[in-house]
């Protein structure tokens, strides 16, 4: 993707900077779009692909009784100065923290719809994660049972952390 006013032009694979990528897993300091350069911090982004779980979400009672196989991408964006200057995983995003946080929303309801799935992904990693800037999610469910041949259908959404959909709850009262 090119991306007028981005360095070098271009959105792609971690080739300058800071760059970690074991095979699903990929940390960098590419910026999720051209207004972050305006922003008076460079935020990382960590990239978790392909997390898989077997849980039980569909429109079809069939779905949510026998369930089926689901992947879940993240792309987590925040200020990792700290982390990169400490070496020090406190002041960094944990994928395992990330991870676990992830699979706790997979199997905790049984969801009709992905897009429900997406979103309380997002709400969950913004209330989990206080530094977690902008966040983009994906959720894939494989071997779809319909009478047409797919290998998969998948959704995604994506927030920063001011929209209003994500503020913390507040009691009534």
């Amino acid at each position: 993707m090119v991306l007028p006013g981005y360095p070098g032009g271009r959105v792609g694979s971690c080739r300058a900077g800071f760059c970690f990528s074991p095979p699903s897993i990929r940390l960098c300091n590419k910026l999720p779009n051209p207004q972050a350069l305006l922003m008076d911090t460079a935020l990382c982004r960590l990239s978790i692909h392909n997390a898989e779980f077997y849980a039980y979400h569909g429109a079809k009672d069939a779905e949510r009784i026998l369930g089926g196989k689901f992947q879940v991408d993240a792309d987590l964006f925040y200020d990792a100065t700290a982390a990169a200057r400490s070496d020090n995983l406190h002041f960094a995003l944990n994928y395992e923290r990330v991870l676990e946080c992830i699979q706790h929303v997979v199997y905790e309801n049984s969801y009709h719809l992905l897009e429900t799935l997406a979103f309380r992904l997002l709400r969950a990693l913004f209330q989990q994660f206080p530094q977690l800037r902008h966040a983009r999610v994906r959720v894939r469910k494989l071997y779809v049972p319909l009478r047409y041949a797919v290998e998969w259908i998948e959704v995604e959404q994506e927030a920063h952390r001011d929209s209003p959909l994500f503020a913390p709850e507040t009691p009534h009262g």
